[in-house]
């Protein structure tokens, strides 16, 4: 498992949200793996992001996990 954080969160709610959701990679490639919502509302992230009046709104980053690791969705909650 990697575990990573990015020096982000200047921008609106939509940026973060929509590159998440989108089909394809920083590089504009296709994924390998569609963005699935497990839970939450990426319309109320946006709303929430855009009305922090901070410089800094958000925090991002990524849990990944080699190819040979392969958590079950339960493990992936409890993450």
């Amino acid at each position: 498992m990697i575990v990573r954080f990015f020096k982000t969160g200047l921008s609106k709610g939509e940026s973060p949200v929509n590159y998440l959701l989108r089909d394809s990679d920083h590089a504009g490639d296709k994924r390998a793996n569609q963005p699935e919502i497990l839970f939450g509302n990426p319309d109320q992230i946006i709303r929430l992001i855009n009305d922090i009046p901070r410089k800094h709104k958000y925090s991002s980053g990524v849990i990944a996990f080699r190819a040979e690791e392969q958590p079950s969705r339960d493990q992936i909650y409890s993450i």
